[in-house]
């Protein structure tokens, strides 16, 4: 734990991260150097966090479903509706990128943990970009007030209340679309 963090926590907290600590330490001064079983960082990792896994697991993981679900569907829209369109189909490869399980330096449970996250947070990249070149072929507005997070394409969508020729900004707009090349919106 980093200076001075750990002097932050409760006592309570502080005792049971000690304690924690010996009790890792004696079973680790059991084995000859280097030979440390990876199941014991895990299981020390279990313990230190017990309650709160117990109690945030079922949520946490249980969005897995969603996220399964929507990476399906998002793959299957853009393979019928992109090709019929003429929009160019976003590479998932792109976005769900998977390799954090091959670090040697975590644990069995960090490695669940890491495969779990850029799994979830690649989908929903990968759908962000989906839907981004949907808005850009059929809805390339800004909006009034300026969103937090906008996709790549936002920035050359048609300015809100632009009425001034908008027949003709929209169909360029649909051929900018369609003209896309991976990594799309890229100059």
């Amino acid at each position: 734990m980093r200076d001075g963090m750990r002097d932050k926590l409760p006592p309570k907290v502080r005792a049971k991260l000690d304690e924690l600590r010996r009790d890792y330490e004696n079973l680790v001064s059991t084995y000859p150097p280097d030979t440390v079983p990876r199941w014991t960082r895990a299981w020390f990792f279990i313990r230190a966090y017990k309650i709160d896994a117990i109690v945030t697991a079922p949520f946490i993981y249980g969005l897995i479903i969603p996220i399964v679900l929507l990476d399906a569907f998002m793959t299957v829209y853009q393979h019928i509706c992109f090709r019929v369109y003429r929009v160019p189909l976003v590479r998932r490869g792109d976005f769900v990128v998977m390799d954090r399980a091959k670090l040697a330096y975590l644990t069995p449970l960090q490695k669940i943990n890491c495969v779990y996250c850029e799994y979830a947070n690649g989908v929903l990249g990968y759908a962000q970009e989906v839907a981004g070149r949907t808005e850009h072929f059929w809805c390339p507005i800004r909006h009034a007030k300026q969103p937090r997070v906008v996709h790549q394409h936002y920035a050359q969508f048609i300015g809100y209340g632009d009425d001034a020729d908008f027949k003709g900004k929209f169909m360029a707009q649909r051929e900018a679309c369609r003209a896309c090349k991976d990594p799309c919106g890229e100059k």
